[in-house]
């Protein structure tokens, strides 16, 4: 595949989109753990790329419990006023985002 002007763009979201997620849930729960930085890149490095097939499975149970999460919300958007229903959304992201920070952090300190 030839990088051309058009495609450039698409082909740095495809390659640093993943890397970016992947390395900032490891960082947040790293810098909590470790409160430095250079620690918890030092971390990032030694848990989180050298061991990373460790963290299929949690990875894959976030993504079924944010799937499951998603449908909850279509069919509250059903039901719902739109205020409600956006300030539901709002507060069920915030409590999956730190549930899922918390439970990697979790994974992490297990590995």
């Amino acid at each position: 595949m030839v990088i051309t002007e058009q495609n450039q763009v698409t082909v740095l979201l495809l390659i640093l989109y993943p890397i970016t997620l992947y390395s900032i849930n490891f960082l947040h729960p790293l810098l909590a753990k470790t409160a430095s930085i250079k620690q918890s890149y030092k971390q990032l490095l030694s848990i989180g790329i050298k061991k990373c097939y460790k963290f299929i499975l949690p990875y894959l149970f976030a993504l079924f419990l944010l799937i499951m999460l998603l449908y909850l919300m279509v069919l509250l958007q059903l039901i719902l006023p739109e205020t409600i229903y956006f300030i539901t959304y709002l507060i069920l992201f915030v409590i999956y985002t730190t549930w899922f920070k918390l439970y990697l952090l979790l994974k992490i300190e297990h590995n």
